[in-house]
């Protein structure tokens, strides 16, 4: 790839308004983050954050290598127990990003004979850990269960050419299941709250599902985790159904980094084969102890999800949206987007325009996200701004 064609495909985003670029974080009020606890900003909380700090100076600094090599100390492994034990699973494993757990969960479980359903609107490290293997990849229409049923019926028409010696020897290395004249094994990759749309899965039907045809689901509850205590999995008790679930803790936890949940297998599976975890370096272990603070503070203060509900409430009162803090408001033309996200901006209030490729083409929108501090004259003002644009 030349220069020129890099310089081409940015002017084709700019052409389209869709190009994107780096700005400052701005003054106002928050509707853009995914900040829906408000703990990034929760003075109580920061507090606790210092205190952690100064008991504990030699946490704060490099953990100097990745996990296998210097990187885990006995606090760390702690701290995943004690991550374990919250959401009722045998074990944990922490990774710096959400994205970085997911590409090395799904990489590392696909083999070149396995399939990978995904909901259309899956989040992109999902995809990006897939095209690391040369498994087959499927999707299904947005949480409709029906579809992912015809898919799954369909899976018999993926035929597993007859293994000569070393291709056996080289799928067992890899976990490949053994057969031949039908696909390996299968993999539903979902989210329990859609990070784009706001809408929840049926995570039940598709848990069902998954069992009727012996797949394996992999869960991201990056947007339900601590707003919906800790996930939809645990609240519906399906955690133990579920091969794998992603936490994040960058979002309404307002920390950083990421856990997997699930067996003792699947994390020492990741610990072999996640490349993402096996080459990165290890983060500070100040890092697992504010994620223990945190689950201890949401433990302790029920009224912050109680806030956000509230809000949620107000918002739906006003404007016709999901039960979740992420809302949308899609304008007539697409052209109209950074028109929108100027006037509320002139306002005080900061939101983003989302552009394709992050949603599909037609679906451009402003992603709107509620927040357990919110005021309801915020709110208020938001609608406000919004219909006025109609």
């Amino acid at each position: 790839m030349s220069m020129k064609d890099l310089w081409d495909k940015l002017e084709v985003r700019k052409r389209l308004g869709s190009l994107r670029f780096l700005k400052e974080r701005g003054e106002g009020i928050d509707f853009y983050s995914n900040d829906y606890l408000g703990l990034s900003r929760n003075l109580g909380f920061r507090e606790e954050i210092v205190e952690l700090a100064r008991n504990n100076p030699e946490a704060l600094l490099g953990a100097t290598g990745s996990r296998l090599i210097s990187g885990t100390g006995k606090r760390v492994l702690e701290v995943e127990d004690f991550i374990a034990d919250k959401h009722g699973v045998e074990r944990a494993l922490l990774f710096p990003s959400g994205y970085m757990a997911n590409v090395g969960l799904v990489s590392s479980l696909l083999g070149r004979h396995d399939v990978l359903i995904c909901d259309e609107y899956i989040h992109r490290s999902v995809i990006d850990g897939w095209k690391m293997t040369n498994a087959k990849r499927l999707k299904f229409r947005h949480n409709d269960v029906r579809d992912l049923e015809r898919v799954l019926g369909c899976l018999d028409c993926f035929v597993v050419p007859p293994r000569n010696d070393a291709r056996r020897r080289r799928d067992d290395a890899e976990g490949s299941r053994d057969g031949e004249g039908r696909a390996g094994k299968i993999f539903i990759a979902i989210e329990s709250l859609y990070s784009m749309e706001g809408d929840f899965a049926p995570i039940e039907e598709i848990v069902e599902l998954a069992e009727k045809y012996q797949a394996h689901v992999l869960l991201d509850e990056a947007h339900a985790f601590a707003v919906f205590g800790w996930g939809l999995a645990h609240q519906l008790q399906l955690q133990n159904r579920i091969l794998a679930i992603t936490v994040t803790y960058g979002k309404a936890m307002g920390l950083h980094g990421a856990s997997i949940l699930g067996s003792k297998d699947l994390i020492s599976h990741l610990i072999n084969f996640a490349s993402p975890f096996i080459y990165s370096t290890a983060q500070p272990e100040f890092h697992a102890l504010s994620i223990r603070t945190a689950y201890d503070f949401i433990a302790n203060n029920p009224e912050l999800p109680m806030r956000l509900f509230e809000n949620i409430r107000l918002f739906q009162s006003l404007k016709t949206g999901p039960a979740s803090p992420i809302q949308c408001f899609f304008p007539s033309a697409a052209a109209d987007l950074q028109h929108i996200q100027s006037k509320l901006s002139e306002n005080g209030i900061l939101t983003y325009p989302i552009f394709p490729p992050t949603v599909p083409k037609g679906k451009e929108r402003i992603r709107i996200c509620l927040h357990a501090d919110h005021q309801e004259s915020e709110i208020r003002l938001m609608q406000q701004l919004l219909n006025e644009t109609i």
